[in-house]
């Protein structure tokens, strides 16, 4: 079990780099192969024990917000590059996170996930103006795609 989360966590790493080096690939082409790939190896594994699950419209939800996270990011990784949408990507999901325990938890934020989320928020101006993989800045588009 071990060696498979080692595994996973190798191959999610290099996502970004993976799709930015895929010289002329559409970056929805190359999530979308990941997710039919990806798809069908979870169904062989897990299909028969997602059958008896008692809630599988919660499965489904997850499925497709699994789908557009993957064209979301590697559109965003297109847009701004490997560093800016990998980083926009992982800081985005404390985040939310946050906005959704507290909205569909009711769970009231804390003074410290307040701060660190405004301070998280309020560099992402900052990151439209530099980097983006050569490309002359991240852009607002691509920062928006990285933290859907």
């Amino acid at each position: 079990m071990k060696l498979a989360v080692v595994g996973a966590a190798v191959l999610w790493g290099t996502a970004g780099t993976a799709g930015l080096l895929a010289a002329g690939v559409h970056p929805v082409s190359l999530a979308a192969a990941r997710l039919v790939v990806g798809g069908l190896v979870l169904a062989a594994v897990a299909g028969p024990a997602v059958r008896s699950l008692p809630h599988r419209g919660l499965l489904v939800a997850a499925a497709l917000a699994v789908a557009a996270y993957q064209l979301c990011f590697f559109g965003a990784v297109s847009r701004t590059g490997v560093a800016v949408g990998t980083v926009v990507a992982i800081g985005s999901g404390p985040v939310f996170a946050g906005l959704l325990t507290w909205l569909l938890d009711r769970v009231r934020p804390t003074r410290r996930w307040v701060g660190a989320t405004a301070a998280a928020v309020a560099r992402g101006p900052g990151q439209t103006g530099g980097g983006g993989g050569g490309r002359g800045g991240a852009g607002v588009g691509g920062l928006v795609g990285g933290r859907v």
